[in-house]
């Protein structure tokens, strides 16, 4: 019976581009995540802000004072 030949399906990859690949996608995902967790902490501060402005225009009132 004679020896088949496996063909190969997948292109040869060299050794150590794989590791730079997956290197790059690391770098790239940790940039973003800190590009949204930048993006979460100016949102919370700019409604913190609006919060606090709009407080700022209510009178106040202390605990002791509630109408019975």
């Amino acid at each position: 019976m004679p020896h088949k030949q496996k063909t190969q399906t997948h292109p040869e990859v060299k050794p150590g581009s794989e590791r730079a690949d997956i290197a790059r996608r690391v770098a790239n995902f940790k940039e973003h995540q800190a590009k949204l967790q930048q993006e979460r902490e100016e949102y919370y501060q700019s409604v913190r802000a609006r919060i606090g402005t709009a407080l700022d225009g209510l009178p106040r009132t202390d605990a002791g004072d509630t109408p019975k």
